[in-house]
């Protein structure tokens, strides 16, 4: 989550991967006007809740609130930076932007996660990323029923911030325990695959556990290393009739 404040000439210039920089200038523009320019930067900022937009030089007062993965590094072409804004070039006003970690846990799945679960694989380019199809509400509800009914599978749900942000998923197959997961694309690149996998091992501490991921899935190959997986190797899979052909890498985790 990024969250913008308010502050004194003192607060120091920030700014997070190309956005929005300090200003630190002359006394300047209403809350409507920095409400504009923050708006212009990144369309999907939004006011925090029942945070009304005060500017108080003693205080940091929450201002704005975005999700890491809704902040693009580039503005777009009709955006002007926050220090050249010409609403904002005579501010007396430091925007100071932090980054705070998403709190994750996990938990025992509930009935109303599926919904959840159901909507984030319907998502196409997480399919794509993935390598994996997604399923019509039947068949995927099937599923969970089926799964949830194996008490040797260890099932969790990943809850980022109070919101159902995916699931992980342990299960014995042909002999050997296998490791997955699903993460809603709305928490990509935040580090919370990596800190659920934490936990999730930290629970789970049967070994050897395996793990294969599409060999374009770099993002997920470096979730389950940076978890003490290393790679066995990699395999063709041929398209099965809903499996698309892909080539698999497979990870293995020999130790608690």
């Amino acid at each position: 989550m990024v969250e913008a404040y308010s502050a004194g000439p003192q607060c120091p210039v920030g700014g997070i991967h190309g956005g929005p920089p300090g200003i630190r200038e002359r006394p300047g523009p209403s809350a409507a006007y920095l409400r504009l320019a923050i708006l212009e930067w990144c369309p999907t900022v939004r006011p925090l809740a029942n945070k009304p937009l005060t500017f108080n030089p003693t205080q940091r007062q929450p201002l704005f609130a975005v999700h890491k993965s809704e902040v693009t590094t580039q503005p777009s072409a009709r955006s002007v930076p926050l220090n050249r804004h010409p609403k904002l070039h005579d501010a007396r006003l430091s925007l100071h932007c932090v980054m705070t970690p998403p709190h994750v846990l996990l938990r025992e799945v509930r009935d109303e996660d599926i919904r959840v679960f159901y909507e984030q694989q319907l998502d196409l380019e997480a399919t794509q990323m993935a390598a994996f199809p997604s399923r019509d509400w039947p068949r995927f509800s099937a599923h969970w029923a089926r799964i949830r009914q194996r008490h040797s599978n260890e099932l969790r749900t990943i809850e980022v911030n109070g919101e159902v942000a995916g699931n992980m998923e342990s299960y014995e197959q042909n002999g050997r325990w296998m490791l997955g997961y699903w993460l809603g694309r709305a928490y990509w690149g935040q580090g919370v695959a990596t800190r659920a996998l934490q936990t999730f091992l930290a629970e789970f501490t049967q070994r050897p556990v395996f793990a294969q991921v599409a060999k374009h899935n770099v993002g997920s190959q470096r979730v389950l290393e940076k978890n003490g997986f290393r790679m066995l190797g990699e395999h063709a899979v041929e398209s099965d009739g809903f499996l698309p052909a892909v080539v698999e890498v497979e990870l293995i985790l020999e130790s608690v």
